[in-house]
């Protein structure tokens, strides 16, 4: 039988917090160059959707994380379920906002005529149903069975069924994600900083498959903590922030995001 390490809720709260933090300044920071040099669209409002998202599952794991012995205002379980619901909810917002914001700035490359662009719209399209799939169910899972609730450390069980929704929706999204900008690079002439941004979401889609086939080893067994991390990893890797101007050099932001379930 295999035990997994439990890390620490002061390893994921030291790992996570400048962490995620620093990704939230840094998105602030995209958004103002893009205002700025008015250049902003559609993939910037989904990625301040994905910023807000973000700073909410960083309040929740601080709440969710704040027990009797750790502190520093030990939470009751009431409120620490209501964190939980706030954490489970904020990861899955954060991933698929992320994934929005991926595939609009890919769709802003593409000149209108052409039918990859249709193409991208209708994963768009996709990405937002398989977002909001996987959102009521967890829902329901969760609230459909309350005993957990009065658990010392509240978190449900999401189950088999859950687990092979993400796989099968991951794999999709991915796949997509990695795909389009190959084909965009071979039918498009564009210049070297919007190649290289291709380049980086095509490598790095590859990155988020990779990870979230880990994720899901964890989501089918015992380990929720293992499936938090791994979870965050998912948040990390696909949380990307572009920030691109004729005027600047394109800069990539991702990061490893790690956080008790």
């Amino acid at each position: 039988m295999v035990h997994w390490v439990q890390p620490t809720t002061t390893v994921n709260r030291a790992v996570m917090t400048p962490i995620l933090g620093l990704t939230i300044l840094l998105t602030v920071a995209r958004l103002v160059v893009r205002y700025r040099s008015k250049r902003m669209w559609l993939d910037d409002a989904w990625a301040a959707f994905a910023m807000v998202c973000a700073f909410l599952l960083l309040v929740g794991m601080w709440i969710r994380t704040d027990i009797p012995g750790i502190g520093p205002l030990n939470q009751p379980r009431e409120v620490r379920v209501v964190a939980y619901w706030m954490v489970a909810l904020s990861f899955t917002n954060t991933l698929w906002a992320s994934r929005m914001s991926i595939i609009f700035s890919v769709i802003r490359l593409i000149p209108p005529m052409m039918r990859l662009r249709r193409i991208s719209n209708i994963s768009a399209v996709l990405f937002m149903l398989m977002w909001i799939g996987l959102l009521i169910q967890k829902t329901y899972i969760c609230a459909s069975n309350t005993s957990w609730f009065q658990h010392a450390d509240p978190m449900c069980r999401l189950g088999h069924g859950v687990a092979t929704n993400e796989i099968i929706t991951d794999a999709i999204s991915d796949l997509l994600l990695a795909v389009i900008p190959i084909h965009l690079l071979r039918g498009v002439s564009l210049q070297s900083d919007q190649r290289k941004m291709l380049y980086i979401i095509f490598g790095s889609s590859l990155l988020i498959t990779l990870v979230s086939a880990v994720h899901a080893i964890f989501v089918f067994g015992p380990s929720g903590r293992l499936e938090a991390i791994t979870a965050e990893a998912q948040v990390r890797s696909i949380y990307h922030q572009f920030t691109f101007d004729t005027r600047f050099r394109p800069t990539f932001l991702s990061f490893f995001v790690f956080l008790p379930d």
